[in-house]
């Protein structure tokens, strides 16, 4: 018999794609400081240069967990982006 590794914890795993979510969007800093502060603006299309990649690279790698991880991190960021640019444009909208 040959010890194998056991398999990573789902719970686990997602919790690792949430971390590396957070890690990747690291990214953000050089990538807004090369475009002007663009990318902060659409980080969400900035956003899929890396968080797509990284999903495949978690699919192919047969951890189901990591990518669930790193789809719910994506959705949050779009979620508190669209909750951002809401907020402010309903703070500078003149009120009439």
């Amino acid at each position: 018999m040959l010890n194998t590794p056991p398999p990573p914890k789902f719970s686990r795993d997602i919790l690792l794609g949430l971390g590396l979510t957070l890690l990747l969007h690291l990214i953000q800093l050089p990538l807004a400081f090369l475009s002007g502060g663009v990318s902060f603006v659409l980080i969400g299309f900035s956003q899929g240069l890396y968080i797509v990649p990284a999903i495949v690279v978690a699919g192919v790698k047969q951890r189901p967990g990591m990518m669930i991880g790193l789809m719910i991190g994506a959705a949050l960021t779009f979620l508190l982006n669209a909750a951002t640019c809401m907020g402010l444009l309903y703070a500078f909208t003149p009120k009439h």
